[in-house]
């Protein structure tokens, strides 16, 4: 197993304030997930982007206001995309939430399920 990629950067909204990291654009479009937490009744945005030739983008927001973005290198991509889709397998597996693909990026994440 390979060690996960280490971010080049990383923006994170911060709780006590509204959200201060977008996804930029324009960008690559590369695949994005909704993820309905069961319990908590939150959904978790996941998107993942080309961003110019050398790197990948990671955004996430959620319903409660939180963002992320991270950038790693575009080498990384298939590690990140996996690990991604381990932690959304075990989340599904768990029963702790349903996770749907997105067919549309970030900027436009505004209603139901977009698949």
């Amino acid at each position: 197993m390979q060690p996960l990629p280490r971010p080049h950067a990383d923006f994170a909204s911060d709780p006590n304030n509204d959200p201060a990291a977008e996804a930029l654009g324009p960008t690559e479009f590369i695949e994005a997930t909704e993820i309905v937490y069961i319990e908590e009744a939150v959904r978790h945005r996941r998107e993942v982007f080309g961003f110019g030739k050398h790197l990948i983008g990671r955004y996430e927001a959620t319903t409660q206001g939180y963002r992320n973005l991270k950038f790693f290198p575009r080498k990384d991509l298939e590690v990140e995309l996996a690990a991604i889709r381990e932690n959304e397998a075990e989340l599904e597996e768990a029963g702790a939430a349903t996770i749907q693909p997105c067919t549309l990026p970030a900027p436009q994440w505004d209603g139901p399920l977009d698949n």
